[in-house]
């Protein structure tokens, strides 16, 4: 963490910020039933994922009451499924239209008034020679209020943070908070922001005015702005000559090429690259094609129980099991199918991109697979840090005086070993090139 520093407070300092505040919408009232449904079949989800996932890739053992439970809790949910018949799918298709529309809504209000008065509280900071004053007014008319001493301020922290919206409280996105980080810990937000250029630049502009450190919370990287150093473990020095080389844990999937006039720094796809993207897939919109399935699969699995539990009281077969087991092709099926392998290939698309990073004495190109996003020379880069939550980001950071957007985000690798290892590659490439200028 960076070291505090003390300093006086120039007069009569004044800044304004802002925060998004999603409120509910009017109709929430009318879907609290489905929004309990959804979070009981969430909770669900989650649970089911963490026990596959440590039982299939992790060969940890699930214990034996939970893993019961949970079967017995398929058992009575599919035969309460089956009972509905042929009012499954509708019920499925009304529920995940109403959740589609709700995120959509949500989105729109995020993405297209995030800057609109009505969904914002509004932050003042005023401050003297020795006081400021933080308040806070919430959209709703509240207000939170506190005076402080100046040299209670340790640093301002920039933190990434999700945001949540909607009645059923689905992600919206991710946010730049820009705090004030007191003696105690404790952080007062003061601005928010959707770039991380522009909370870079109010950060500067408040640590001017106070004379303190600013610092990515949670993030990792040699020099400014980082949280803490970075573990250089995967580095190793060689004997010979002296040249820095990368040990037996830097991952395969980051590659050096490196000459004495280049260095390129890739994310290369590997067999492990397979399970991350299914298992990063899961994660974005694995509770959408839980329900699908799973609502299907309650269905023939209650069919069954009802064949061995209840039926044979009845006239019945197996040629009846066969019938109840073998759906007639319908076409609900059909659409479900389709909308599940298209949600499968969009994921896989955006989340299937190879980063590039091309080094040479002057200057640093960033590549998505094949297309050039940015180049920057190597003199203007001020910092380089990876950031961990909520989802991992590797940050490129250069100096006040580069017009446009200072910031290059790099988001597209897919464990945190691959961002530590490709900023060390990056740290190390500069540090060899400049040299030898």
């Amino acid at each position: 963490m960076p070291p505090q520093m003390s300093s006086q407070m120039p007069p009569k300092m004044h800044f304004q910020g802002s925060a998004y505040f999603a409120q509910p919408p009017a109709y929430a009232p009318l879907l609290k039933p489905i929004v309990l449904i959804k979070k009981g079949f969430s909770a669900l989800y989650q649970l089911l994922l963490q026990v596959v996932w440590a039982e299939l890739v992790k060969g940890k053992q699930t214990d034996g009451l939970l893993s019961a439970l949970l079967f017995l809790l398929l058992c009575v949910c599919s035969l309460m499924v089956y009972r509905f018949g042929t009012l499954q799918q509708p019920i499925t298709i009304a529920f995940l239209l109403i959740w589609t529309i709700d995120r959509q809504i949500a989105l729109y209000e995020f993405r297209y008034r995030f800057r609109s008065p009505g969904s914002r509280s509004i932050i003042h900071l005023h401050g003297s020679e020795h006081w400021l004053v933080w308040d806070q007014q919430l959209p709703d008319g509240q207000h939170n209020h506190l005076k402080l001493r100046q040299t209670e301020i340790e640093q301002i922290t920039i933190h990434r943070s999700e945001l949540y919206g909607g009645v059923f409280d689905d992600r919206l996105g991710v946010v730049w908070q820009i705090n004030l980080r007191l003696c105690d810990a404790s952080e007062l937000l003061v601005d928010e922001q959707r770039q991380v250029s522009r909370a870079l630049d109010i950060a500067r502009s408040l640590a001017g005015q106070l004379h303190v450190p600013i610092a990515f919370k949670q993030s990792e990287g040699q020099g400014k702005f980082a949280w803490e150093p970075i573990d250089e473990g995967m580095m190793r020095s060689s004997p010979a000559d002296g040249l820095i080389e990368f040990s037996e844990t830097f991952p395969k999937t980051i590659q050096v090429q490196r000459t004495a006039q280049q260095w390129q720094i890739s994310s290369r796809w590997r067999w492990i690259s397979g399970w991350l993207l299914i298992q990063q897939i899961g994660q974005r919109t694995g509770f959408l094609l839980f329900v699908l399935w799973m609502s299907n699969f309650m269905v023939y699995w209650g069919a069954f129980l009802h064949f061995l539990l209840i039926a044979p009281g009845e006239s019945s077969s197996l040629f009846d099991l066969i019938g109840l087991l073998i759906p007639p092709w319908k076409w609900t099926i059909a659409l479900e199918l389709g909308f599940t392998l298209l949600v499968l290939l969009i994921q896989g698309a955006r989340l299937s991109f190879e980063e590039h990073l091309l080094l040479n004495r002057n200057r640093l190109t960033f590549y998505r697979n094949t297309k050039p996003l940015a180049q920057i020379s190597l003199d203007a880069i001020e910092a380089t840090l990876w950031v961990k939550q909520p989802d991992p980001v590797l940050l490129i950071v250069m100096s006040d005086s580069v017009e446009g957007d200072r910031v290059i985000e790099i988001d597209g690798l897919q464990r945190e070993i691959e961002f530590r290892a490709m900023l060390i590659a990056l740290d190390q490439g500069r540090a060899a090139l400049q040299a030898e200028v």
